[in-house]
């Protein structure tokens, strides 16, 4: 008599696309939790280690995105990258805004500057209207001029926070990763357009 081994059950899909973005997302901000309770200033500690979550779970949205627009359409993938890194983005917010600098709009003025100030006002509300309008959308018609700005924005941003304005070695590794998944976006996007 054959044993017959019964099919071995698969993760649907959806299932294994959240967990691929969530999972990152968990464990970066248990880390942003708790490794801060070492440092000597909790709320900074707190502020740059989500922004570095934010960089880091943006990277493979923004490489997403450039590989994809107009050509596929959007994947699930980017859309749960895209609004974890969000969600980083709004915790690093929280604890820069609200507990460092007490919602006061002139000290953050004070600090950053007026242009760079508004840059990030500007990139906050792109980004969160960009991923508002993903989730709105019952299907996919190809990027919009929001999207496209929001992108430009965010990945402006980080680059230039992390690589130019870098105030540690983390940042910069960052930067880089960052720049390597843009640029692996355009060689997969590349490599797409040339087998059309």
């Amino acid at each position: 008599m054959a044993n017959s081994a019964a099919p071995a059950k698969s993760f649907p899909p959806r299932l294994v696309r959240l967990l691929i973005a969530w999972v990152p997302f968990a464990l970066g901000m248990g880390f942003v939790v708790f490794a801060s309770i070492a440092a000597p200033d909790i709320p900074h500690a707190r502020a740059k280690f989500s922004i570095w979550l934010s960089i880091a779970l943006a990277a493979p949205a923004l490489a997403l995105f450039i590989r994809d627009y107009r050509l596929a359409g959007m994947t699930q993938t980017w859309r749960l990258y895209w609004t974890f890194a969000l969600a980083a983005y709004l915790v690093h917010l929280w604890y820069a805004f609200v507990i460092m600098f007490h919602a006061s709009v002139a000290a953050v003025i004070a600090s950053q500057g007026v242009v760079t100030a508004s840059f990030n006002t500007l990139t906050t509300v792109l980004w969160f209207a960009d991923v508002v309008s993903a989730w709105l959308r019952a299907g996919e018609r190809g990027a919009t001029i929001l999207r496209v700005a929001a992108h430009a924005a965010v990945g402006a941003a980080a680059v230039l926070s992390t690589i130019l304005f870098a105030r540690d070695a983390t940042s910069v590794v960052l930067g880089l990763f960052l720049l390597a998944a843009i640029g692996t976006g355009f060689y997969l996007r590349l490599g797409a357009q040339a087998r059309d």
